[in-house]
């Protein structure tokens, strides 16, 4: 992987890290009030996942894996599946680049951080 590319992945892992960090930090400070029991959701909705506790667990996982991603960035090994060492998919280290897996050794979908999260959580916490 080229130097630039490399430069913009790792901007983008900070990203990652920033906003989740930010989020954490507004979600263990909003009240009961800004954060309702979500227990009456539609039958497809996961309270249990997108509780607070499932939420910051979430958080949690996505700032240590975008961390992760960019030790890996120093360690040379970015881009290189974590389980096999096998190269991950181009396309999936440029839109995912705290993807840590190659499809082959990847958690099922709904266990994928990069995959089972929506891209921002602004709106469900003000």
């Amino acid at each position: 992987m080229n130097l630039t590319a490399l430069t913009l992945l790792q901007g983008r892992l900070f990203d990652i890290a920033f906003e989740s960090s930010t989020q954490l930090q507004r979600l263990r400070g909003a009240s009961d009030a800004e954060f309702p029991d979500c227990s009456e959701e539609p039958e497809w909705y996961d309270a249990a996942q997108w509780s607070r506790s499932g939420l910051v667990e979430f958080l949690e996982r996505r700032l240590s894996t975008a961390l992760r991603a960019l030790d890996r960035i120093d360690e040379g090994a970015f881009g290189l599946c974590e389980r096999c060492g096998q190269h991950i998919d181009r396309v999936q280290v440029f839109v995912h680049p705290d993807r840590l897996t190659c499809a082959a050794c990847a958690p099922s979908r709904s266990q994928d951080l990069s995959l089972s999260a929506p891209s921002t959580l602004e709106p469900s916490l003000t």
